[in-house]
């Protein structure tokens, strides 16, 4: 299952001055990401809870939990074009901010939210990606 979420990275999104696949970009693709966006390049096959700090890569079918300790606002990256949702108690909740990932990263938006501790569900909806890599990140 992990080798077939891992081979749908095989296809990358067209060439563009900020993402991959450019002169620009000749440093490398995921090289220059910052600190807090390191876990990236390392993802694991999502279980049915993720962590922030762990990227993870997961079928958009299948929501995601999401455990939060400490309040803040955490921004949920990912790879495909997708709707991010994140619920809590069945109440979606209103993203804070949104934007695109680094430049020559294959991190294609970053959605924030601001979470207090508890648990949360994280859905993904308008892709026909077979698989997404996600990492919920502490801002």
């Amino acid at each position: 299952m992990l080798s077939l979420l891992l081979s749908a990275f095989a296809f990358q999104p067209a060439a563009s001055p900020h993402r991959p696949g450019t002169a620009a970009c000749a440093g490398g693709i995921d090289r220059g990401l910052p600190a807090s966006l390191a876990a990236w390049r390392d993802p694991v096959a999502a279980g049915e809870t993720v962590r922030a700090g762990v990227a993870v890569v997961a079928s958009p079918a299948a929501p995601l939990g999401l455990e939060i300790e400490q309040a803040g606002t955490y921004g949920v990256a990912i790879d495909q074009g997708a709707w991010i949702d994140v619920t809590r108690d069945g109440t979606a909740l209103r993203s804070t901010a949104h934007g695109h990932g680094p430049a020559c990263s294959t991190i294609r938006k970053i959605v924030d939210f601001a979470l207090e501790p508890g648990r949360y569900t994280i859905t993904l909806s308008r892709t026909d990606a077979p698989a997404v890599r996600l990492l919920v990140v502490r801002r």
